[in-house]
């Protein structure tokens, strides 16, 4: 797993623990997605997505579920709820 999207987006909000806070997990569950540790679960990187404002897609994170991502995705827009993917 490349863990370069999760460095950026620590450098956009600069700092784990801003993540960890956005997201409601601890510093050190975003330390072990950094690490390697664990993979980031896809409504997490679905969150930072939208916190991002698409500079880091959640494609970029995961990217063995891109089609899986883009199903996701289609869903939420077809229905009109994409702001729903809250809370992050």
């Amino acid at each position: 797993m490349d863990n370069k999207p999760l460095r950026r987006a620590i450098k956009i909000f600069g700092s784990q623990q801003r993540i960890a806070t956005l997201l409601g997990v601890s510093r050190k569950t975003v330390n072990g997605w950094l690490n390697q540790f664990k993979r980031i679960p896809l409504h997490h990187v679905m969150c930072l997505e939208v916190l991002t404002n698409g500079e880091i897609l959640a494609e970029e994170f995961l990217p063995h579920l891109k089609e899986r991502i883009a199903e996701y995705k289609s869903f939420l827009i077809g229905r009109n709820c994409v702001d729903r993917i809250k809370p992050c």
